[in-house]
């Protein structure tokens, strides 16, 4: 006889009376708190199972929304692209410790005990995975912030872009068009240090050009973190020294990034919409 092993991490059953969609089940750590993971999953009748594999959320993604450059072939929306790493991370594998599951479905909920135990082969103890965990959470927040800038400023480069195209339909508004090309140049060098704007979405991209930071910073943890459906890649261990300093660079170039940012928002983006607001021109497209 033969079978398969059952899949790593917790199984969640539960049972229900009727079809329930969007039945949500999160998690909390032994302190309570916010919830670390919450997964939304559609019920049927009679007996449902959940996995959870023991992780927190992973890192925020980066959709591109403009063409790349030097690559107009390839499509606007698209996901960046890495390759030999998972982009983004994955979210870190809790210590062992007591953990509670909250699940609602409908009007009903429902809390019940989750013991994590640590692995009896692991040469870690409980302050070392905490350490690590601890780490790659702040590591994350960090992929977070870039993700986030980087996520905004593909927007505004792609309204920017569109009332170039529009404008460029008249000739009258040719100042129009020299504006947004002037404020999609702004967007795209900050957003450059954040990301490969020629990604076309291929992983063999990153052997064509330099990886930039959101990718750097998701190089480091990469291996810490494992993939999921598995353990950590981490060997349950603290960070090292060397991955503390590198962190701690990388937190200087995303606060030179963070600044610059800040600059397109508070100045370039009003300017570039107030000038909208003056030629009565996609004034209502444009966010200020």
């Amino acid at each position: 006889m033969s079978g398969e092993g059952a899949q790593y991490g917790a199984d969640i059953n539960f049972t229900l009376k009727s079809e329930t969609p969007d039945v949500k089940v999160s998690f909390t750590g032994p302190n309570g708190g916010p919830a670390i993971r919450t997964l939304t999953v559609a019920g049927h009748p009679g007996l449902n199972r959940v996995w959870w594999d023991l992780r927190y959320e992973s890192g925020s993604t980066i959709v591109m929304q403009v063409p790349p450059l030097d690559e107009p072939w390839a499509p606007a929306r698209r996901n960046y692209a890495a390759y030999g790493t998972r982009i983004p991370p994955a979210g870190p594998i809790v210590p062992p410790g007591k953990y509670t599951v909250h699940m609602k479905a409908g009007g009903a909920e429902k809390t019940v005990a989750l013991t994590v135990l640590p692995d009896p082969h692991s040469p870690r103890t409980q302050q070392t995975m905490e350490a690590q965990v601890a780490f790659v959470r702040e590591v994350l927040a960090e992929i977070d912030q870039a993700a986030q800038m980087g996520n905004k400023l593909e927007a505004l480069r792609k309204q920017a872009q569109d009332a170039a195209v529009v404008a460029g339909k008249d000739p009258a508004k040719s100042a129009v068009v020299d504006a947004a090309k002037s404020f999609d140049a702004k967007a795209s060098a900050v957003e450059a240090k954040l990301i490969d704007l020629r990604n076309t979405g291929r992983s063999e991209d990153a052997f064509r050009k330099p990886v930039q930071l959101y990718e750097r910073i998701s190089w480091m943890i990469g291996q810490m973190v494992g993939t999921p459906g598995s353990g950590s890649g981490g060997g349950d261990v603290r960070p090292t020294a060397q991955q503390i300093a590198v962190n701690a660079g990388f937190k200087q170039e995303l606060a030179t990034v963070a600044a610059e940012y800040k600059k397109i928002l508070d100045a370039d983006a009003p300017a570039f919409a107030d000038m909208l607001n003056e030629t009565m021109f996609l004034a209502r497209s444009f966010p200020s």
